[in-house]
């Protein structure tokens, strides 16, 4: 039965983005025929055998039950592949198959229009479709970018910074941790950071020491002992901590100073007492 969508109407209201590209993947060639009509007075029509529904670029796709019957495997791999944006498939069947079809393919399709249908709710479905396919992808591209940020900025630290998963394997750290350390770029990949050879005295020896921001002490090659302060962030996702994150500073110095004036003023504590 071809589908017209009903009696005329006029033309709903315009599409998300005049660059949204829709696939009509309808075995039926005259149904083809009047989707695509549709589509290109509204969207860019995406041509595609379905041989190459993996490679072909579009953001909503419209199927019919014979269609999703004969590539819903590769249907599948392309919207999993585009995880995690929102790729939506719209089912169109006819409305004495689609609670069956409805309760068969549920996870495979995103929307079900009963034809014949008026253009109105066909516009709309789609509109409403395409919009959360906008979204998805502006959250991805979103997200993309702080990534990237968060990577330009971590690795450009001048701190040392290390992150660790939640079972204290290191999962990645800067450019600077390895250059103070000593460590080639890769070679600590899902080692225990407790193998590293970092040690606190101050935490041997008093329980209470506050463990988020301690002071831990790394011998180097040759014997030179670096002292850092370590500032240790938890990163949390549904309230479950996913890894840790910590960043180094080098106190070396400033505790060497500290150490000597209080060398310092115990010998002239020293000298006083000696001239009474």
């Amino acid at each position: 039965m071809n589908w017209i969508m009903g009696p005329a109407h006029n033309r709903s209201s315009p599409p998300v983005s005049s660059h949204e590209r829709v696939l009509p993947l309808l075995a039926d060639a005259d149904n083809r025929r009047l989707l695509t009509e549709w589509v290109t007075d509204r969207y860019e029509v995406v041509t595609a055998e379905p041989a190459s529904i993996h490679d072909a670029a579009f953001d909503l796709c419209i199927v019919d039950d014979q269609s999703l019957a004969a590539h819903r495997t590769a249907l599948a791999e392309r919207k999993e592949r585009e995880a995690p944006a929102f790729l939506p498939y719209l089912l169109v069947t006819r409305s004495d198959d689609a609670e069956t079809i409805a309760s068969s393919v549920q996870e495979a399709v995103d929307d079900i229009l009963t034809i014949p249908a008026a253009q109105a709710k066909l516009a709309w479905r789609v509109t409403n479709l395409l919009k959360q396919r906008h979204l998805s992808c502006e959250l991805r591209r979103l997200k993309e970018e702080s990534e990237e940020r968060f990577r330009l900025l971590f690795q450009a630290a001048p701190d040392p910074i290390v992150v660790v998963s939640s079972d204290e394997l290191v999962s990645k750290a800067n450019e600077a941790f390895y250059r103070t350390f000593g460590f080639d770029e890769g070679e600590l990949d899902q080692v225990p950071f407790d193998d590293l050879g970092f040690w606190s005295p101050e935490a041997e020896e008093d329980t209470e020491t506050d463990q988020t921001r301690p002071t831990l002490y790394w011998e180097r090659d040759g014997g030179k002992v670096l002292v850092m302060d370590f500032h240790i962030n938890s990163v949390e996702v549904d309230q479950n901590v996913t890894e840790w994150v910590g960043i180094f500073r080098d106190i070396t110095e400033h505790k060497n100073r500290v150490e000597e004036l209080q060398r310092e003023r115990k010998r002239l504590k020293g000298l006083n007492w000696s001239r009474r």
